[in-house]
């Protein structure tokens, strides 16, 4: 039976409204993560200079990736699986928790042996990967929490898990430099914000759910089940971003390590935005499965959103990226420069791709989703082997723009076997925006190329270009649809008007 068009279009707005609350109360969250975050680095970078620096950025990639092995996408599949039977919550959440935890013993283990074999020589990646060994421990932690929340539609209480994560390294960095408590202490002050973000979302966790104990293993065998296609996928997927730093260390040397950490570090906290975005979409799209129409506007209008917030993402930092670099890190990270502007333009595709990537497992596509990002992995290390050697960093770079040109060739190619994927062109109203937006940030270009100037250079250059644009949107009627909707009638109707 058909729903009456008012149903559908209550049910619409009510879930336009949740997607904006959702996303606006994250970027709040992530703009207070990614300041905290740059700070943290430009603290750990000149406190440590390039060498200790370099051996922080190696030895975080490593355990990251362990911490994904807690995993295996169980959050994810966890979250759409109460999404679809609530009354379940407590026993998939439990089996969640418990399986997460024992994984990580197992691979404090495999942490442990690592060390050893691969890291005998180099006292700061041992001593740091060992420190950092407590994210281990918490991420199933995180993982539960965050899948509890994102199946209830509570998404701003994540981004209160991640401020508490990025003010704490703040802090506990300033404390570490102003009382040069040295090496160890910097990267014990990035452990100790692992343990805060659990504690913090453990303690918002409602005392109905409380991240419950469950161990069963026909539940354990179920979620791994609908779980390992997605969790290799993103194993892959994380791989490909960090492979590149593992090869640097293996091909170059930390210093090159430091340097394109320093750029990648720049940019990590706006790499999560499309996950953001799609948080509080992806409960809907699984409850949605197999209504074609409906999930395929969902996913054109999340498209039109991402275009126009990637779009000035890329052009602030493709022109302040010297400055950039120059109030993150001090001369010896100069070549950091070209690095960043390189992987801000993998940045910004990786805004369209996460659209797709996101809503692939919500409609039950994981398993190709994972044999193609087994391709993908294969070119980018190929591209790394070849480039690197050729062109340092800068190859690194460009190996990763390379991998996710092809992934969003995949990802829209696997969605076009369970809908119709948009056709993919920039409003002219977006291109004009983008245009007018270089031309109101090059002025500040002329401001001294000190820490103070480059400082101000971003901060007025990135300002008004960010207002340039959204004018030159409301004026020309470029603004997203999922966006006007929540504008003023008489502000999105300027450009409407004309």
């Amino acid at each position: 039976m058909t729903r009456p068009a008012g149903e559908r279009e209550g049910s619409s707005t009510t879930l336009a409204r949740r997607v904006a609350v959702t996303t606006v109360s994250l970027a709040i969250g992530r703009a207070v993560t990614v300041v905290a975050g740059i700070g943290a680095t430009a603290l750990a970078s000149r406190y440590l200079g390039l060498e200790g620096f370099g051996a922080l950025t190696l030895a975080m990639a490593v355990v990251a990736l362990l911490a994904v092995l807690t995993d295996l996408g169980m959050s994810t599949m966890a979250a759409r699986e109460v999404a679809k039977a609530p009354d379940r919550e407590r026993e998939i959440l439990g089996n969640c928790l418990t399986l997460g935890l024992t994984l990580s013993v197992s691979l404090i283990l495999v942490l442990l042996a690592v060390v050893e074999v691969s890291y005998a020589g180099d006292p700061d990646v041992r001593r740091a990967m060992l420190v950092l060994s407590v994210q281990l421990f918490t991420a199933p932690i995180v993982g539960t929490a965050r899948a509890h929340f994102q199946a209830a539609g509570r998404g701003p209480l994540i981004a209160v898990g991640d401020v508490a994560l990025a003010m704490t390294i703040l802090g506990a960095s300033i404390v570490c430099v102003e009382a040069d408590l040295g090496f160890t202490a910097m990267v014990g002050a990035v452990a100790l914000g692992y343990v805060a973000q659990a504690v913090v979302l453990t303690a918002l966790v409602p005392s109905r759910v409380r991240l419950p104990w469950y161990a069963s293993r026909s539940s354990w065998r179920s979620l791994l089940g609908i779980s390992l296609p997605l969790g290799a996928t993103m194993i892959v997927n994380y791989l490909y971003f960090r492979l590149d730093v593992v090869l640097l260390s293996i091909l170059q040397d930390e210093t090159a390590v430091a340097i394109y950490g320093l750029a990648y570090r720049v940019l990590e906290g706006l790499m999560v935005l499309p996950a953001y975005f799609m948080f509080a979409l992806f409960p809907e799209i699984a409850r949605l499965t197999g209504q074609r129409e409906r999930v395929d506007g969902i996913v054109s209008a999340a498209l039109s959103v991402m275009e126009a917030l990637a779009l000035p993402v890329v052009l602030i930092f493709a022109v302040f990226a010297e400055d950039v670099v120059r109030v993150i890190g001090d001369e010896g990270f100069a070549d950091a420069a070209w690095v960043l502007r390189i992987l801000t333009v993998a940045l910004g595709i990786s805004y369209l791709n996460g659209v797709y990537g996101h809503a692939l497992p919500a409609l039950d596509q994981q398993n190709a989703l994972f044999r193609w990002s087994i391709v993908i992995l294969a070119l980018n290390l190929a591209v790394n082997v070849a480039l690197i050697p050729l062109w340092g960093v800068t190859g690194a770079a460009i190996a990763v723009v390379l991998s996710e040109l092809l992934a969003y060739g995949v990802v829209r190619r696997l969605y076009a076997a369970v809908g119709r994927p948009p056709r993919h062109r920039f409003a002219p109203g977006l291109l004009l925006a983008g245009l007018l937006m270089v031309a109101a940030m090059l002025p500040a270009l002329l401001l001294p190329e000190t820490l103070v100037g480059s400082l101000a250079a971003v901060g007025i250059g990135a300002a008004t270009g960010s207002l340039v644009y959204a004018a030159t949107l409301l004026a020309s009627g470029a603004v997203p649809a999922a966006i006007a909707v929540h504008l003023p009638p008489r502000l999105v109707g300027i450009g409407r008007s004309r």
